[in-house]
């Protein structure tokens, strides 16, 4: 429990030493994130929805019937974004792109029976025109295939010297599957994207993610001792005799220390501190005839001690 306590209190230095770091980053990289949304230009999107049915066999509905629909849905929803669809829609809207600029703008998809053809456009009115002129393309063609086949079972009853009869047409027609638009898209109020709000908040985490690896590889690469507690998890050592505050002392000159107008100075008074505990240390353990005094660098008080 006092491992983790020191462990938090540590951590706790850490924020405190490199907070403007950690606010920096979130701050920095949440205004750019914002900045460039709003530089970016808004795209908007519409949708429509096609009904996809089956041809069904008299009566209510089977299973069957529904999971027919579901497999054309799948379908035809890979023959939407086909050349001659795009072509008759860039007509019919005199679109000023081609085929391969307007197949980027739609995304289709096909959820059960249903397709939803969508269209993005930085115009929301364009963006609806381009979704509900796909889906009646589409349907026109598919109705003008569907008639082709129809003329062709006819004149192939002609070949076999049937008489062309109103009921072999009637269930021809039946079989044939039959699309139709039961949600037509509509310009949008608001912009898909760029979405601000999150781009903003995933800028944030991300620049806070960046500021915490920046200073944890500053702090893994600072060997520096800079307190008692680093002192004594890298000697091992549990007994601390004291620490004296750095002071400056001119040169040619005494340490201020010695002088008697400062004999009660808080360095003073730490030098006599360690001294004190040197005694208790010395304790028991006989007459202390050797200290040895040593530093890192030169100019760190070991002749004033």
């Amino acid at each position: 429990m006092e491992e983790r306590g020191l462990d938090l209190r540590a951590y706790g230095g850490i924020l405190f030493k490199w907070w403007w770091v950690f606010v920096l980053g979130a701050v920095g990289a949440a205004l750019a994130a914002y900045f460039v949304s709003r530089a970016m230009t808004p795209i908007y999107e519409a949708s429509t929805k096609v009904l996809v049915q089956g041809g069904q066999t008299p009566g209510v509905p089977t299973s069957s019937d529904v999971q027919a629909s579901e497999r054309l849905a799948s379908n035809y929803s890979d023959l939407i974004k086909n050349r001659p669809i795009l072509e008759g829609v860039i007509k019919s809207l005199s679109l000023p792109y081609g085929p391969a600029t307007l197949s980027g703008k739609i995304s289709v998809s096909s959820p059960r029976s249903l397709i939803n053809i969508t269209a993005k456009d930085p115009d929301p009115r364009l963006a609806a025109d381009i979704a509900n002129s796909t889906a009646q393309t589409f349907i026109n063609d598919f109705r003008d295939r569907q008639f082709t086949q129809i003329a062709q079972f006819q004149a192939s009853l002609g070949q076999y010297g049937i008489a062309e009869d109103p009921s072999l047409i009637s269930a021809q027609a039946a079989t044939m599957g039959t699309l139709s638009i039961v949600e037509g898209a509509i310009p949008a109020s608001a912009p898909s994207s760029p979405r601000t709000g999150l781009n903003v908040l995933m800028a944030l985490l991300l620049g806070l993610m960046v500021a915490g690896l920046a200073v944890f590889v500053v702090e893994y690469m600072d060997d520096s001792i800079k307190s008692a507690e680093d002192l004594k998890s890298i000697t091992g050592l549990t007994t601390l005799l004291g620490s004296v505050a750095r002071h400056r002392v001119k040169e040619g000159l005494f340490p201020t220390i010695l002088a008697s107008e400062r004999e009660h100075s808080p360095i003073a008074e730490s030098y006599k501190y360690v001294g004190l505990n040197l005694e208790f240390a010395a304790l028991g353990t006989g007459e202390i005839k050797t200290i040895l005094v040593t530093s890192a660098l030169p100019g760190e008080g070991k002749t004033t001690t």
